[in-house]
């Protein structure tokens, strides 16, 4: 079983890479234009 701590990391993880793809999308959208 993994601990609380892991999975709180994984998940802040996760939110934190998905902030960066739609940033990073975002500003390529903003370049295409």
């Amino acid at each position: 079983m993994k601990s609380d701590a892991i999975l709180i990391k994984e998940s802040a993880a996760k939110v934190i890479m998905e902030e960066l793809n739609v940033r990073h999308k975002t500003q390529i959208e903003t370049w295409v234009r």
